[in-house]
Protein backbone atom coordinates (compact mmCIF):
# COMPACT_ATOMS: atom_id res chain seq x y z
CA UNK A 1 0.00 0.00 0.00
CA UNK A 2 1.50 3.50 -1.49
CA UNK A 3 1.34 5.99 1.22
CA UNK A 4 -1.01 9.15 0.03
CA UNK A 5 0.40 12.92 -0.13
CA UNK A 6 -2.35 15.51 -0.19
CA UNK A 7 -0.79 19.31 -1.08
CA UNK A 8 -1.10 22.29 1.27
CA UNK A 9 -0.63 24.97 -1.49
CA UNK A 10 -3.49 26.93 0.75
CA UNK A 11 -2.15 26.44 4.43
CA UNK A 12 1.38 26.90 2.76
CA UNK A 13 0.70 30.20 1.93
CA UNK A 14 -1.38 31.41 4.86
CA UNK A 15 1.59 30.08 6.98
CA UNK A 16 4.17 31.34 5.16
CA UNK A 17 3.26 34.81 5.75
CA UNK A 18 2.59 34.09 8.97
CA UNK A 19 6.35 32.75 9.75
CA UNK A 20 7.93 35.82 7.97
CA UNK A 21 7.46 38.25 9.92
CA UNK A 22 10.26 38.74 11.68
CA UNK A 23 8.80 40.11 14.93
CA UNK A 24 7.11 36.84 15.16
CA UNK A 25 9.11 34.84 17.22
CA UNK A 26 7.07 32.58 19.18
CA UNK A 27 4.01 30.52 17.05
CA UNK A 28 0.82 28.94 18.52
CA UNK A 29 0.16 26.25 16.01
CA UNK A 30 -3.26 25.07 16.34
CA UNK A 31 -5.14 22.20 14.85
CA UNK A 32 -7.21 19.22 16.21
CA UNK A 33 -5.47 15.75 16.77
CA UNK A 34 -5.48 14.24 13.49
CA UNK A 35 -5.68 16.95 11.22
CA UNK A 36 -2.17 16.59 9.66
CA UNK A 37 -0.26 19.53 11.79
CA UNK A 38 3.05 17.61 11.59
CA UNK A 39 2.47 16.30 8.02
CA UNK A 40 2.31 20.00 7.22
CA UNK A 41 5.34 21.48 8.35
CA UNK A 42 7.48 18.62 7.58
CA UNK A 43 6.13 19.36 4.34
CA UNK A 44 6.56 23.14 4.43
CA UNK A 45 10.19 23.32 6.17
CA UNK A 46 11.32 20.60 3.34
CA UNK A 47 10.62 23.24 0.67
CA UNK A 48 12.19 26.25 3.02
CA UNK A 49 15.49 26.71 2.79
CA UNK A 50 16.21 29.20 5.16
CA UNK A 51 15.40 27.70 7.97
CA UNK A 52 17.12 25.05 9.96
CA UNK A 53 14.67 22.77 12.14
CA UNK A 54 14.87 21.53 15.56
CA UNK A 55 12.31 18.99 16.68
CA UNK A 56 11.27 17.47 19.87
CA UNK A 57 7.99 15.48 20.94
CA UNK A 58 7.49 15.78 24.80
CA UNK A 59 5.37 13.09 24.50
CA UNK A 60 7.75 10.83 25.43
CA UNK A 61 8.54 12.68 28.58
CA UNK A 62 5.60 11.48 29.76
CA UNK A 63 7.30 8.96 32.54
CA UNK A 64 9.42 11.86 33.79
CA UNK A 65 9.33 13.69 36.55
CA UNK A 66 8.13 17.06 36.29
CA UNK A 67 10.98 18.79 37.33
CA UNK A 68 13.29 16.56 34.56
CA UNK A 69 11.51 18.30 31.77
CA UNK A 70 14.34 20.86 30.95
CA UNK A 71 16.59 19.08 31.19
CA UNK A 72 14.94 16.44 28.60
CA UNK A 73 14.63 19.34 26.18
CA UNK A 74 18.63 20.05 27.05
CA UNK A 75 18.95 16.63 25.98
CA UNK A 76 16.96 16.51 22.75
CA UNK A 77 17.79 20.01 21.05
CA UNK A 78 21.65 18.76 21.77
CA UNK A 79 20.81 14.94 20.03
CA UNK A 80 19.36 17.25 17.22
CA UNK A 81 22.08 19.63 16.57
CA UNK A 82 24.33 16.26 17.07
CA UNK A 83 22.68 15.43 13.68
CA UNK A 84 23.43 18.79 11.50
CA UNK A 85 26.96 18.03 10.59
CA UNK A 86 28.00 21.21 13.01
CA UNK A 87 31.76 21.84 14.27
CA UNK A 88 32.54 20.78 17.81
CA UNK A 89 36.15 22.52 18.29
CA UNK A 90 36.67 23.49 21.56
CA UNK A 91 33.93 25.84 22.55
CA UNK A 92 35.47 28.61 25.29
CA UNK A 93 32.93 31.14 27.80
CA UNK A 94 34.33 34.17 28.35
CA UNK A 95 33.98 34.99 32.01
CA UNK A 96 31.23 37.50 31.60
CA UNK A 97 28.98 34.25 30.25
CA UNK A 98 29.88 32.28 33.24
CA UNK A 99 30.10 34.63 36.15
CA UNK A 100 25.73 34.81 36.55
CA UNK A 101 26.27 30.99 36.90
CA UNK A 102 28.49 31.17 39.20
CA UNK A 103 26.75 34.18 41.28
CA UNK A 104 23.10 32.26 41.05
CA UNK A 105 24.85 29.13 42.45
CA UNK A 106 27.13 30.80 45.41
CA UNK A 107 24.69 33.42 46.58
CA UNK A 108 24.37 32.81 49.94
CA UNK A 109 28.43 32.10 50.57
CA UNK A 110 28.58 35.89 48.50
CA UNK A 111 26.30 37.51 50.80
CA UNK A 112 27.53 35.85 54.05
CA UNK A 113 31.24 37.30 53.35
CA UNK A 114 29.26 40.94 52.41
CA UNK A 115 27.51 40.63 55.55
CA UNK A 116 30.55 39.52 57.78
CA UNK A 117 32.85 42.82 56.59
CA UNK A 118 30.21 45.07 57.39
CA UNK A 119 28.36 44.19 60.57
CA UNK A 120 30.58 44.76 63.42
CA UNK A 121 30.61 41.61 65.47
CA UNK A 122 32.11 40.55 61.91
CA UNK A 123 36.04 39.15 61.21
CA UNK A 124 38.33 41.26 60.83
CA UNK A 125 39.24 42.38 57.14
CA UNK A 126 42.15 39.69 56.72
CA UNK A 127 39.85 37.18 57.40
CA UNK A 128 37.58 38.42 55.16
CA UNK A 129 40.03 38.66 52.46
CA UNK A 130 40.97 35.19 52.74
CA UNK A 131 37.53 34.33 52.55
CA UNK A 132 37.10 36.09 49.32
CA UNK A 133 40.25 34.86 47.86
CA UNK A 134 38.90 31.15 48.54
CA UNK A 135 35.90 32.50 46.76
CA UNK A 136 37.46 33.87 43.43
CA UNK A 137 39.79 30.67 43.73
CA UNK A 138 36.46 28.40 43.38
CA UNK A 139 35.18 30.77 40.58
CA UNK A 140 38.15 30.39 38.60
CA UNK A 141 37.81 26.42 39.30
CA UNK A 142 34.35 26.69 38.34
CA UNK A 143 34.96 28.86 35.11
CA UNK A 144 37.27 26.24 33.79
CA UNK A 145 34.59 23.21 34.12
CA UNK A 146 32.53 25.45 32.56
CA UNK A 147 34.39 24.39 29.01
CA UNK A 148 33.23 21.83 26.93
CA UNK A 149 36.93 20.45 24.84
CA UNK A 150 35.46 18.38 22.12
CA UNK A 151 32.79 16.73 20.28
CA UNK A 152 33.36 13.63 22.86
CA UNK A 153 31.97 15.64 25.43
CA UNK A 154 28.61 15.99 23.97
CA UNK A 155 28.72 12.13 23.10
CA UNK A 156 29.62 11.83 26.83
CA UNK A 157 26.91 13.54 27.89
CA UNK A 158 24.47 12.25 26.08
CA UNK A 159 25.33 8.68 27.03
CA UNK A 160 25.44 9.41 30.62
CA UNK A 161 22.43 11.70 30.79
CA UNK A 162 19.95 8.13 30.88
CA UNK A 163 22.06 7.28 33.73
CA UNK A 164 22.53 10.20 35.95
CA UNK A 165 22.08 14.11 35.54
CA UNK A 166 24.60 16.07 35.59
CA UNK A 167 25.26 18.49 38.16
CA UNK A 168 24.09 22.20 37.76
CA UNK A 169 27.18 23.63 36.48
CA UNK A 170 27.41 21.08 33.93
CA UNK A 171 23.78 21.48 32.85
CA UNK A 172 24.41 25.41 32.95
CA UNK A 173 27.60 24.73 30.22
CA UNK A 174 25.63 22.16 28.29
CA UNK A 175 22.55 25.30 27.62
CA UNK A 176 25.69 27.66 26.28
CA UNK A 177 27.07 24.66 24.36
CA UNK A 178 23.55 24.42 23.12
CA UNK A 179 22.99 28.18 21.84
CA UNK A 180 26.94 28.14 20.62
CA UNK A 181 25.99 25.54 17.73
CA UNK A 182 22.73 27.72 17.17
CA UNK A 183 24.77 30.66 16.53
CA UNK A 184 27.03 28.54 13.75
CA UNK A 185 23.54 28.03 12.03
CA UNK A 186 22.73 31.48 11.85
CA UNK A 187 25.87 32.87 11.34
CA UNK A 188 28.94 31.63 10.96
CA UNK A 189 28.12 28.65 9.09
CA UNK A 190 25.07 28.74 7.31
CA UNK A 191 23.05 32.23 7.51
CA UNK A 192 19.62 30.04 8.28
CA UNK A 193 17.16 31.09 10.95
CA UNK A 194 16.76 28.28 13.70
CA UNK A 195 13.09 27.33 14.48
CA UNK A 196 12.57 25.10 17.73
CA UNK A 197 9.42 23.07 17.01
CA UNK A 198 7.64 21.72 19.93
CA UNK A 199 5.09 18.93 19.04
CA UNK A 200 2.35 17.53 19.97
CA UNK A 201 2.92 19.61 23.08
CA UNK A 202 -1.02 18.87 24.18
CA UNK A 203 -0.66 15.07 23.92
CA UNK A 204 1.17 15.23 27.28
CA UNK A 205 0.20 15.26 31.08
CA UNK A 206 -0.94 18.22 32.29
CA UNK A 207 1.77 19.28 34.89
CA UNK A 208 4.39 18.43 31.64
CA UNK A 209 2.69 20.81 29.81
CA UNK A 210 2.54 23.73 31.94
CA UNK A 211 6.00 23.27 33.08
CA UNK A 212 7.52 23.50 29.87
CA UNK A 213 5.86 26.68 28.83
CA UNK A 214 6.52 28.10 32.20
CA UNK A 215 10.36 27.21 31.49
CA UNK A 216 9.95 29.12 28.57
CA UNK A 217 7.66 31.60 29.36
CA UNK A 218 10.53 32.17 32.58
CA UNK A 219 13.26 33.45 29.60
CA UNK A 220 10.95 35.54 27.95
CA UNK A 221 10.51 37.58 31.05
CA UNK A 222 14.12 37.68 31.59
CA UNK A 223 15.29 38.20 28.32
CA UNK A 224 12.31 40.31 26.51
CA UNK A 225 11.43 38.69 22.73
CA UNK A 226 13.97 36.43 22.55
CA UNK A 227 13.75 32.93 22.82
CA UNK A 228 15.18 29.95 25.12
CA UNK A 229 18.52 29.13 23.39
CA UNK A 230 18.57 32.08 21.62
CA UNK A 231 16.08 30.23 18.56
CA UNK A 232 15.14 32.62 16.24
CA UNK A 233 11.61 31.30 16.16
CA UNK A 234 9.71 28.91 18.54
CA UNK A 235 6.73 27.05 17.14
CA UNK A 236 4.50 25.05 20.04
CA UNK A 237 2.01 22.62 17.83
CA UNK A 238 -1.18 21.62 19.79
CA UNK A 239 -4.88 22.37 19.80
CA UNK A 240 -5.41 25.35 21.81
CA UNK A 241 -8.59 24.67 22.23
CA UNK A 242 -7.89 21.47 24.27
CA UNK A 243 -4.93 23.43 26.16
CA UNK A 244 -7.68 25.35 27.30
CA UNK A 245 -9.94 22.97 28.74
CA UNK A 246 -6.91 21.48 30.71
CA UNK A 247 -6.08 24.78 31.16
CA UNK A 248 -8.99 25.38 33.20
CA UNK A 249 -9.87 21.55 34.97
CA UNK A 250 -6.47 22.25 36.56
CA UNK A 251 -6.57 25.78 37.84
CA UNK A 252 -9.97 26.21 37.74
CA UNK A 253 -12.87 27.85 35.54
CA UNK A 254 -11.91 31.40 37.14
CA UNK A 255 -8.90 31.79 36.15
CA UNK A 256 -7.50 33.74 32.91
CA UNK A 257 -6.51 31.03 30.23
CA UNK A 258 -5.92 34.11 27.51
CA UNK A 259 -3.78 35.96 30.09
CA UNK A 260 -1.54 32.88 30.59
CA UNK A 261 -1.17 31.66 26.52
CA UNK A 262 -0.76 35.00 25.10
CA UNK A 263 3.01 35.01 26.29
CA UNK A 264 3.37 32.35 24.03
CA UNK A 265 2.78 33.83 20.75
CA UNK A 266 4.05 36.62 19.21
CA UNK A 267 1.14 38.04 17.26
CA UNK A 268 -1.99 35.62 17.07
CA UNK A 269 -2.80 32.10 17.15
CA UNK A 270 -2.21 30.07 14.03
CA UNK A 271 -5.25 28.04 13.41
CA UNK A 272 -4.65 25.17 10.91
CA UNK A 273 -7.35 24.29 9.25
CA UNK A 274 -7.41 21.91 6.04
CA UNK A 275 -10.69 20.17 6.16
CA UNK A 276 -11.20 21.76 2.25
CA UNK A 277 -7.78 19.59 1.17
CA UNK A 278 -9.50 16.83 2.56
CA UNK A 279 -12.87 17.10 1.55
CA UNK A 280 -11.38 17.75 -2.30
CA UNK A 281 -9.90 14.51 -2.03
CA UNK A 282 -12.98 11.61 -0.27
CA UNK A 283 -13.97 10.60 -3.50
CA UNK A 284 -10.88 9.95 -5.05
CA UNK A 285 -9.60 8.13 -1.89
CA UNK A 286 -12.63 5.97 -1.92
CA UNK A 287 -12.52 5.03 -5.35
CA UNK A 288 -9.12 3.72 -4.11
CA UNK A 289 -11.01 1.41 -1.51
CA UNK A 290 -10.61 -2.71 -3.04
CA UNK A 291 -14.33 -4.03 -2.02
CA UNK A 292 -13.90 -8.13 -1.32
CA UNK A 293 -10.54 -7.82 -3.59
CA UNK A 294 -12.89 -8.19 -6.53
CA UNK A 295 -13.88 -4.23 -7.54
CA UNK A 296 -14.12 -0.94 -6.35
CA UNK A 297 -16.84 2.29 -5.79
CA UNK A 298 -17.95 3.14 -9.17
CA UNK A 299 -17.99 7.14 -10.07
CA UNK A 300 -22.33 6.81 -10.20
CA UNK A 301 -22.76 4.35 -7.40
CA UNK A 302 -25.56 5.49 -4.81
CA UNK A 303 -23.03 3.64 -2.68
CA UNK A 304 -19.85 6.18 -3.30
CA UNK A 305 -22.03 9.40 -3.53
CA UNK A 306 -24.06 8.32 -0.16
CA UNK A 307 -20.72 7.60 1.70
CA UNK A 308 -18.82 10.46 0.27
CA UNK A 309 -21.48 12.76 0.99
CA UNK A 310 -21.71 11.63 4.52
CA UNK A 311 -17.83 11.84 5.15
CA UNK A 312 -17.70 14.88 4.18
CA UNK A 313 -20.16 16.37 6.25
CA UNK A 314 -18.26 14.72 9.18
CA UNK A 315 -15.65 16.41 8.09
CA UNK A 316 -16.87 20.07 8.08
CA UNK A 317 -18.36 19.42 11.56
CA UNK A 318 -14.88 18.55 12.39
CA UNK A 319 -15.61 14.89 13.92
CA UNK A 320 -13.37 13.18 10.72
CA UNK A 321 -9.82 13.95 10.57
CA UNK A 322 -7.43 13.71 8.02
CA UNK A 323 -5.99 11.11 9.74
CA UNK A 324 -8.63 8.64 9.48
CA UNK A 325 -9.85 9.71 5.98
CA UNK A 326 -5.86 9.41 4.79
CA UNK A 327 -6.10 5.53 6.16
CA UNK A 328 -8.29 4.98 4.02
CA UNK A 329 -6.63 5.39 1.05
CA UNK A 330 -5.92 1.46 -1.03
CA UNK A 331 -7.91 0.15 1.73
CA UNK A 332 -9.02 -3.67 1.40
CA UNK A 333 -12.54 -3.98 2.34
CA UNK A 334 -14.39 -7.15 3.00
CA UNK A 335 -18.77 -6.10 2.57
CA UNK A 336 -20.66 -7.55 5.10
CA UNK A 337 -23.28 -9.97 3.85
CA UNK A 338 -26.37 -11.23 6.12
CA UNK A 339 -29.86 -11.41 5.59
CA UNK A 340 -32.97 -8.92 6.59
CA UNK A 341 -35.80 -11.13 6.14
CA UNK A 342 -36.57 -14.29 4.08
CA UNK A 343 -36.36 -12.10 0.78
CA UNK A 344 -33.83 -9.48 1.47
CA UNK A 345 -30.48 -9.24 2.21
CA UNK A 346 -28.22 -6.33 3.11
CA UNK A 347 -26.95 -5.97 -0.10
CA UNK A 348 -30.66 -5.80 -1.75
CA UNK A 349 -30.84 -1.95 -0.11
CA UNK A 350 -27.78 0.48 -1.54
CA UNK A 351 -27.61 2.25 1.68
CA UNK A 352 -26.88 -0.68 3.71
CA UNK A 353 -23.70 -1.02 2.18
CA UNK A 354 -22.64 2.68 3.25
CA UNK A 355 -23.72 2.63 6.78
CA UNK A 356 -22.28 -0.61 7.36
CA UNK A 357 -18.72 0.64 5.75
CA UNK A 358 -19.14 3.95 8.08
CA UNK A 359 -19.55 2.05 10.83
CA UNK A 360 -16.57 -0.31 10.29
CA UNK A 361 -14.16 2.92 10.05
CA UNK A 362 -16.01 4.43 12.78
CA UNK A 363 -15.36 1.47 15.04
CA UNK A 364 -19.11 0.79 15.30
CA UNK A 365 -22.70 1.79 15.21
CA UNK A 366 -22.61 3.94 18.08
CA UNK A 367 -19.82 5.68 16.95
CA UNK A 368 -21.57 5.98 13.86
CA UNK A 369 -24.91 7.39 15.30
CA UNK A 370 -23.23 9.98 17.69
CA UNK A 371 -21.24 11.31 14.67
CA UNK A 372 -24.50 11.70 12.27
CA UNK A 373 -26.52 13.60 15.09
CA UNK A 374 -23.54 15.75 15.80
CA UNK A 375 -22.86 16.78 12.09
CA UNK A 376 -26.67 17.16 11.17
CA UNK A 377 -26.01 20.94 11.45
CA UNK A 378 -24.20 20.92 8.44
CA UNK A 379 -26.56 19.78 6.08
CA UNK A 380 -27.56 23.12 4.51
CA UNK A 381 -23.88 23.58 3.20
CA UNK A 382 -24.11 20.12 0.88
CA UNK A 383 -27.58 19.87 -0.19
CA UNK A 384 -26.78 21.29 -3.55
CA UNK A 385 -24.68 18.16 -4.10
CA UNK A 386 -25.75 16.38 -7.52
CA UNK A 387 -27.20 13.68 -6.83
CA UNK A 388 -28.65 14.95 -3.17
CA UNK A 389 -32.40 13.43 -4.33
CA UNK A 390 -30.60 9.92 -5.42
CA UNK A 391 -29.05 9.41 -1.54
CA UNK A 392 -32.41 10.72 -0.41
CA UNK A 393 -34.34 7.86 -1.85
CA UNK A 394 -31.75 5.49 -0.79
CA UNK A 395 -31.92 5.91 2.63
CA UNK A 396 -35.38 6.53 2.80
CA UNK A 397 -35.44 2.70 1.38
CA UNK A 398 -33.97 1.91 4.74
CA UNK A 399 -36.16 3.31 7.07
CA UNK A 400 -39.91 2.01 4.62
CA UNK A 401 -38.51 -1.20 4.39
CA UNK A 402 -38.37 -1.78 8.42
CA UNK A 403 -41.53 0.49 9.04
CA UNK A 404 -43.47 -1.95 5.94
CA UNK A 405 -41.11 -5.21 8.00
CA UNK A 406 -43.46 -4.19 11.38
CA UNK A 407 -46.69 -4.31 9.71
CA UNK A 408 -46.92 -0.66 8.42
CA UNK A 409 -47.87 -0.67 4.50
CA UNK A 410 -49.03 2.57 4.16
CA UNK A 411 -47.60 5.42 1.42
CA UNK A 412 -47.12 7.83 3.90
CA UNK A 413 -44.67 8.03 6.76
CA UNK A 414 -44.18 10.84 8.95
CA UNK A 415 -40.64 11.75 10.64
CA UNK A 416 -40.78 12.50 14.11
CA UNK A 417 -37.92 14.39 14.35
CA UNK A 418 -38.02 16.90 11.52
CA UNK A 419 -41.94 17.17 11.42
CA UNK A 420 -42.30 16.23 8.03
CA UNK A 421 -44.72 13.72 6.07
CA UNK A 422 -43.54 12.02 3.01
CA UNK A 423 -45.75 10.59 0.04
CA UNK A 424 -43.60 7.58 -1.45
CA UNK A 425 -43.87 4.23 -3.84
CA UNK A 426 -41.82 1.13 -3.75
CA UNK A 427 -39.84 -0.21 -6.14
CA UNK A 428 -38.80 -3.86 -5.64
CA UNK A 429 -37.69 -6.87 -7.59
CA UNK A 430 -36.00 -9.94 -6.20
CA UNK A 431 -33.04 -8.13 -5.37
CA UNK A 432 -33.61 -4.90 -5.45
CA UNK A 433 -35.97 -2.59 -2.63
CA UNK A 434 -36.02 1.16 -3.35
CA UNK A 435 -38.43 3.35 -2.08
CA UNK A 436 -38.98 6.64 -3.90
CA UNK A 437 -39.58 10.09 -2.55
CA UNK A 438 -42.88 11.76 -4.46
CA UNK A 439 -43.34 14.94 -2.19
CA UNK A 440 -43.11 16.17 1.40
CA UNK A 441 -44.93 18.29 3.70
CA UNK A 442 -44.81 19.98 6.63
CA UNK A 443 -47.47 20.64 9.67
CA UNK A 444 -46.51 23.77 11.23
CA UNK A 445 -48.88 23.28 13.66
CA UNK A 446 -49.94 20.05 14.94
CA UNK A 447 -53.35 21.02 15.73
CA UNK A 448 -53.52 22.67 11.98
CA UNK A 449 -54.88 20.81 9.02
CA UNK A 450 -52.84 23.10 6.91
CA UNK A 451 -49.48 21.75 4.92
CA UNK A 452 -46.43 23.86 3.99
CA UNK A 453 -45.16 22.14 1.07
CA UNK A 454 -41.21 20.75 1.28
CA UNK A 455 -39.09 20.34 -1.84
CA UNK A 456 -37.06 17.86 -1.53
CA UNK A 457 -33.53 19.50 -1.58
CA UNK A 458 -35.07 21.06 1.55
CA UNK A 459 -34.67 17.60 2.93
CA UNK A 460 -32.52 16.77 5.80
CA UNK A 461 -30.44 13.77 4.06
CA UNK A 462 -28.12 13.76 7.56
CA UNK A 463 -31.08 13.41 10.02
CA UNK A 464 -33.29 11.19 7.43
CA UNK A 465 -29.26 9.27 7.57
CA UNK A 466 -29.71 9.61 11.30
CA UNK A 467 -33.13 8.42 11.30
CA UNK A 468 -32.04 5.20 8.69
CA UNK A 469 -29.02 4.35 11.37
CA UNK A 470 -31.75 4.12 14.12
CA UNK A 471 -34.07 1.73 12.09
CA UNK A 472 -31.22 -0.47 11.10
CA UNK A 473 -29.62 -0.71 15.14
CA UNK A 474 -33.40 -1.01 16.48
CA UNK A 475 -33.88 -4.24 14.27
CA UNK A 476 -30.58 -6.00 15.58
CA UNK A 477 -27.99 -4.80 13.11
CA UNK A 478 -24.94 -2.54 13.48
CA UNK A 479 -24.18 -3.14 17.14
Amino acid sequence: MSTLQLPVENPTKDFKEHISDNSNKRILFSGKFGSGKTYFLNTFFEHEDEYEVIRIFPVNYSVSNNEDIFELVKYDVLFELMNKGLSFEKVKFSKIETLPFFMSNNYYEIVKIIIEKFTKTGKDFSSIAKDIAKLIEKYNSFHESMQINSEETAIKYLKSFSKKQGNIYEEDAFSLLIAELIDQIQSRERHKKVVLIVDDLDRIDPEHIFRLLNVFAAHFDVRQNQNKFDFDKVIFVCDVENVRNIFHSKYGQSCDFSGYIDKFYSKTVFNFDNSDIIESHITMILRSIKIDKRGYFEDNDIQLILTSYILTAMVKAKLVNMRLITKLYQLEYNQKQYSINSTYSNSSIWAFFSFDFLSFILGGGENLREHLSKCVRVNNLLNKWDNYERGLDSVFSIIIFFKEMSGNNSDQYHDKASNVYFVYSIKQTEKVYIAEIHSAFMYPNPNSSSTQSVKKKDINLLQLSLDAVDAIRNNGFLH
